[in-house]
């Protein structure tokens, strides 16, 4: 490990090795000496660390989080990214309301303390500024490589009795430059509204200026530097399946089939049976009338509801894993072998897997930090599992997996897509909902705009600034496909219809407290 020392990510102090000698440096500006240390010592991990930060360094935290070549991390002692908290406006993503306390995914990087592989940070070497800040720079790498396979955190690095130090911000001109460089071009002209809207800012002349920068041409692939990691040395592969269904039969038998097939067998199958009417029975006689090679354990039950069914059968799993799958899925029979070499090679808790209906095509074909969750194709560790439910507030509406991997991240669990193993989705056309849900919003002759449930999960689950922009992209998108074509008017209707959505948010929320 080599640590740069530095002044406000601006002044190089020093570098020091792993044995405290001091290396020699030809630059003085802190990107360019990144990339000297990364040129002169490509196999170690390269740490830049603010001068008062240098006493509360944690090795053996750092030896954590930097578990593979390919992670990124840094840590502020204020909590703020060197990219405007502006930003926010422009993404609807899962990586900007960020749990300090734990290793958290986010792009967003600090100045104050963090680090990379030298060999990862010359694959960026063509996008060297000297006129470019460290932290403008270590978030353009970042930005860039997070798609590409680079893991980038914010995460504890230091001591936990650590001073805090004035924390270092990018300007509104480096903010466009940046939104400019990394975003289709439309971009800045949002930020702008956002700007002059949110924080009575007018910027044109930032807007004006940053229209002469070009987009950052795409990174040379990182996919040459191998992903070994050691956070999983030893792994447990015992993994229970838990499967809601309902009105599905024989697509759950194949599934069983499948399962059955495995060259790892789970240790057992939860099925969780969902009919609401009291006087039907069990429509599954053929986990009694046949021979399984692995344990199932069926509960039939009179309640519907996917949220409710997966609780029920997380609190019946006791396997260092669970596979969290769906009642109309296929795979090959070494598809659980494979997925656990995965999370062997990328040292993660939960992995979720490529899920494509037929003749479908794979479009996301890097396996990466994913801002998703599949809750019928994903791998958890189990006590993850067992200590995460999926929130009953969305039951029936919208985005209970996306909720429950916000939940694991902000537990600091890492979300893997792993696109080299696939499983079919069949989509059933059978099952789902018996009759039309009747919520308490559907009979208001002003609908609410989003639905509530979308309210609910974008309050919870994101910053204040992303639930602004998507308000204002949502009334621009919504615009084009409703009746009212007076500007005035419709922004009077939408309004409303953004109050009524909050109004029913608010009343999700007090239900769950």
């Amino acid at each position: 490990m080599i640590i740069l020392v530095h002044k406000n990510g601006e002044e190089c102090i020093h570098a020091v090795d792993s044995n405290g000698d001091i290396i020699t440096l030809q630059e003085q500006h802190c990107t360019g000496a990144l990339f000297e240390l990364a040129l002169e010592y490509p196999d170690q991990l390269i740490v830049w660390c603010e001068e008062n930060l240098v006493p509360y360094l944690d090795k053996n935290k750092i030896h954590s989080i930097f578990h593979h070549k390919r992670v990124m991390a840094s840590f502020s002692t204020c909590g703020n990214s060197y990219i405007p908290a502006s930003i926010e406006y422009l993404e609807d993503n899962p990586f900007h309301k960020i749990n300090r306390e734990v290793r958290y995914p986010t792009w967003l990087m600090s100045t104050d303390v963090g680090g990379i592989h030298g060999a990862v940070l010359l694959t960026f070497q063509s996008m060297l500024s000297r006129k470019r800040t460290l932290g403008y720079f270590l978030n353009s790498i970042a930005k860039k490589g997070m798609p590409q396979g680079l893991f980038c955190y914010q995460a504890p690095l230091l001591k936990n009795e650590f001073s805090k130090i004035t924390p270092i911000l990018g300007t509104t001109r480096e903010l466009y430059r940046f939104v400019k460089e990394h975003y289709r071009t439309q971009w800045i002209f949002f930020l702008f509204i956002c700007l002059w809207k949110y924080e009575k800012r007018f910027t044109l002349l930032h807007l004006i200026v940053s229209l002469g920068y070009r987009k950052k041409q795409r990174v040379t692939s990182i996919s040459s530097i191998p992903i070994m990691s050691n956070a999983n040395a030893v792994l447990d592969r015992t993994y229970d399946v838990i499967i809601p269904t309902m009105g599905r039969e024989e697509y759950l038998y194949n599934v069983l089939k499948d399962f059955s097939n495995q060259t790892l067998l789970p240790s057992k199958v939860i099925i969780i049976e969902q009919d609401e009417n009291k006087d039907h029975t069990s429509a599954l006689n053929y986990i009694e009338e046949e021979k399984w090679p692995y344990p199932i354990k069926h509960t039939f039950i009179h309640k519907t509801g996917a949220c409710n069914a997966r609780n029920t059968a997380i609190a019946l799993t006791d396997a260092p894993w669970v596979f969290f799958a769906d009642d109309d899925n296929r795979f090959e029979k070494d598809v659980v072998y494979r997925i656990f070499d995965s999370i062997k090679q990328y040292g993660v808790e939960v992995l979720t897997t490529s899920y494509l209906q037929k003749n479908e095509k794979q479009v996301e074909v890097i396996t990466k930090q994913w801002q998703a969750f599949g809750a019928g194709n994903s791998f958890v560790k189990g006590d993850l599992a067992r200590s995460t439910l999926f929130d009953i507030a969305l039951e029936f509406g919208y985005g209970e997996d996306t909720d429950y991997g916000m939940q694991l991240r902000k537990k600091g669990a890492e979300i893997l897509y792993e696109p080299t193993i696939s499983l079919l989705h069949l989509k059933a056309p059978i099952g789902g909902f018996r009759k039309p849900i009747t919520f308490p919003w559907s009979n208001e002759s002003l609908q609410p705009k989003p639905s509530p449930t979308v309210m609910y999960h974008k309050r919870k689950n994101t910053t204040q600034k992303q639930v602004q922009g998507y308000r204002l992209v949502l009334a621009f998108k919504y615009y084009k496909r409703q009746h009212i074509k007076n500007p005035f008017t419709y922004r009077a209707y939408f309004r409303k219809a953004w109050e009524q959505s909050v109004y029913w948010a608010k009343t999700l929320e007090n239900k769950v407290q």
